[in-house]
């Protein structure tokens, strides 16, 4: 599915590593996905194996996702509700 439409409900995403976290351990996230520079790759692909998560990695970086999420600020990891 295209990056834009996936984030085009912003009711459904999740900023912020102990934001992402919280919900994954609930089991109330869809997926999560990481920007190219993301430093929390390798913590989120555990998510994948242990709670069945969808973990994408995308080729923008963390000041162009939050471009794409209309926010002034970069987001190093995104996550989205189910």
């Amino acid at each position: 599915m295209d990056l834009k439409k996936k984030i085009r409900n912003t009711e459904k995403l999740v900023f912020g590593k102990q934001n992402v976290l919280k919900l994954a351990r609930k089991e109330k996230l869809e997926e999560v996905i990481l920007p190219s520079n993301s430093v929390h790759k390798e913590e989120f692909i555990g998510l994948r194996d242990d709670f069945g998560i969808k973990v994408e990695e995308i080729k923008q970086n963390s000041e162009e996702l939050g471009a794409l999420c209309k926010k002034p600020f970069s987001i190093s990891i995104l996550g989205i509700k189910k």
